[in-house]
C-alpha cells in the first residue's frame, strides 16, 4: 500500500509539470499576475541564466515577442525609469515578489519565500503578460552580458499586440525594441 501511494505521488508530480503553452484564445482569459515556478535550479554567482533541464523537449519552449523598454546595469536608475513608464503607459508593474538586494547586487525573491528552491535567488518572468518588470536580459537574449538588466514591458504570443506595445514603449523610450525569443516554459523544480 505504501508503494502505491509513492507511485501515485510521483505520477501526480510528473503530470503537474507537463504544461504546454495555451493557445491565443485560451490565454486571453488568463489572469497573469499569479506566477508559479516549475523545474529549474537557481544559479548563484555572476551568471544569472538558468540552465534548462537536460530532458527538455520542444514542448518545454514557446516563441514569444518580448518588448524591452530600456537596458542598463544600474537597477535603481532603471527602477525610476520603470515607474515613469508605468504612469505614461498606464500599465502595472509585476515584480513577482522579487527585489534588488544591494548586498548581493542581484534581483532575488525574498529569502523567506515559500518556494524553498528559489528563496533568495532570481526567478525569471516567463509568462505572457503586458506588465512591467526588471529582468536579466540574458534570460531572453542569450548573447547579452550576464549582469545587463532590462525593463521588460511585455511578453506576447500575439505579434499585433507586441507591435502595439512596442509603438507605445517607443513613445516613452527611444531605446525600446522587440525581440522574438524561444523561451523555456517547462518545469523549473
Amino acid at each position: 500500500m505504501k508503494n502505491h501511494f509513492i507511485y501515485l505521488l510521483i505520477g501526480v508530480t510528473l503530470l503537474s509539470c507537463n504544461t504546454k503553452p495555451k493557445t491565443s484564445s485560451q490565454k486571453k482569459d488568463i489572469q497573469h499576475t499569479a506566477y508559479t515556478p516549475l523545474m529549474m535550479k537557481p544559479v548563484s554567482g555572476a551568471d544569472t541564466t538558468i540552465d534548462m533541464d537536460v530532458d527538455a523537449t520542444e514542448n518545454d519552449y514557446a516563441f514569444y515577442d518580448i518588448i524591452v523598454a530600456d537596458t542598463g546595469t544600474n537597477y535603481q536608475q532603471l527602477q525610476r525609469q520603470m515607474l515613469v513608464l508605468k504612469d505614461k503607459l498606464q500599465v502595472d508593474i509585476d515584480t513577482m515578489g522579487r527585489y534588488y538586494d544591494n548586498k548581493q547586487k542581484k534581483i532575488i525573491l525574498p529569502k523567506t519565500d515559500s518556494d524553498e528552491i528559489y528563496a533568495g535567488e532570481y526567478f525569471p518572468r516567463r509568462i505572457v503578460s503586458s506588465t512591467l518588470s526588471i529582468e536579466y536580459l540574458n534570460q531572453y537574449k542569450k548573447d547579452a552580458k550576464p549582469k545587463t538588466l532590462a525593463i521588460i514591458s511585455g511578453i506576447f504570443d500575439d505579434a499585433k499586440l507586441a507591435d502595439s506595445a512596442l509603438s507605445a514603449a517607443k513613445k516613452c523610450s527611444a531605446n525600446a525594441f522587440k525581440m522574438n525569443t524561444k523561451l523555456y516554459v517547462g518545469c523549473m523544480h
